[in-house]
């Protein structure tokens, strides 16, 4: 249905034919694209919050079996298609947080709390539950379930659900000032989910803007990320050859497509000079990885690529920059992008040289171990392409 201020109510204009824009056109085109970027990445980063929501949660969980003598508690979201996962969970037995799947069998129970909107208590011996039901809420854990519905408004956005112990010190669940208690925690806790939600949907606003920043600092290369899209390929491909963590190759990877995004702030008439920086325009350049750093620092799923970012241009014999690490000071994920990014950016070519072919590329990166490079990073990278990976 068309609503006022779509597309589809605006007037139709019929605007004149364009002419064929000229380099000094898309060059405008580009710059303006980049003061947008730079001013919604600005914004983003306002808005975006390094307190995690989910040491606030966790301490929630915490709180509410401390002082329910309960034997665990758990704070669980409602997805969309009306699932459910754990966000936090505290159990007395150990004084922990663990995370948690839950249990599909849960669901249409904590599904049927959740719309009725009342807090209920689920208890063991309940004749209508069978034995998968029992495993599925925990209840081979506690007594009984106490489970509070959190909503947001008119919104449904997850659970409280405190385990009861078997042989409770403090009778916690039959005094009215206790669940009121819980209730106060309860809203707590969807406050907590609301801010979670909130910030995972500006760190994806951000994260796209990022992207979108990267991708307009490509220059001089008809094909948009050409260089920073190998450099992660290439990167993630020899994380996993050294067999890093999963987390870490991931990290990796973003390292990879995001490592130049600190030359935002590099001039363009330096970015885009095809001789030699001068002292002053080399020192600028120089911060581009310190740049890059601190702008994805709000963002959480970037903690472990941001130190490979600020180290991608360090050199084992110490010569690199910015801070002129040396051999293993250098995390190996940023020792990995330095290969992975010399690699492509000599098959590319840059506004400054001409592509170098394969051979070429690969003798160089064999001149530049030991001073350079990680002999070990580059000597998985021609183990890579020797048995026949294509980048």
């Amino acid at each position: 249905m068309t609503q006022q201020g779509t597309l589809a109510s605006l007037p139709i204009l019929h605007l004149p034919v364009e002419a064929p824009a000229t380099r000094q056109d898309n060059d405008l085109r580009r710059m303006r694209r980049l003061v947008e970027l730079k001013m919604l990445c600005n914004l983003s980063k306002e808005l975006s919050t390094s307190d995690p929501q989910d040491a606030l949660l966790d301490r929630l969980a915490r709180h509410a079996v401390e002082l329910s003598d309960a034997a665990f508690g758990k704070i669980l979201a409602r997805e969309a298609e009306g699932s459910f996962t754990c966000q936090a969970v505290f159990r007395a037995a150990d004084g922990n947080n663990h995370s948690q799947e839950v249990p599909p069998a849960s669901w249409p129970h904590y599904h049927q709390v959740l719309m009725g909107k009342s807090p209920q208590l689920i208890q063991r011996g309940d004749p209508r539950l069978n034995p998968s039901d029992i495993t599925a809420l925990g209840l081979d854990q506690a007594s009984g379930l106490w489970v509070l519905p959190l909503w947001a408004g008119s919104e449904p956005v997850g659970l409280f659900v405190l385990g009861e112990q078997a042989q409770p010190q403090k009778n916690a669940y039959t005094s009215i000032d206790r669940i009121g208690l819980m209730t106060n925690i309860a809203d707590q806790a969807t406050i907590g989910l609301q801010r979670k939600k909130l910030n995972q949907n500006l760190e994806t606003s951000f994260i796209e803007i990022i992207l979108a920043l990267a991708e307009t600092i490509e220059v001089g290369d008809a094909t948009p990320m050409r260089h920073s899209n190998q450099t992660s390929q290439v990167a993630y491909a020899i994380a996993n050859r050294m067999n890093m963590s999963e987390e870490m190759v991931k990290a990796v990877r973003w390292a990879g497509l995001l490592h130049d995004i600190g030359k935002i702030q590099v001039p363009e008439e330096i970015l885009r000079k095809p001789g030699p920086l001068t002292n002053t325009e080399w020192e600028i350049m120089k911060q581009h990885p310190i740049i890059g750093a601190e702008l994805l620092a709000p963002v959480s799923r970037f903690k472990e690529a941001i130190p490979m970012i600020e180290s991608h241009h360090e050199k084992v014999d110490g010569s690199g920059y910015p801070y002129g690490l040396k051999g293993d000071q250098i995390p190996l994920g940023g020792r990995i992008l330095a290969v992975a990014d010399a690699f492509s950016a000599m098959l590319c070519g840059r506004v400054y040289c001409h592509p170098y072919s394969l051979g070429q590329t690969l003798l160089e990166l064999q001149r530049c171990k030991n001073t350079h490079f990680d002999p070990s990073v580059v000597d998985a990278l021609i183990s890579l392409i020797q048995e026949g990976y294509q980048f």
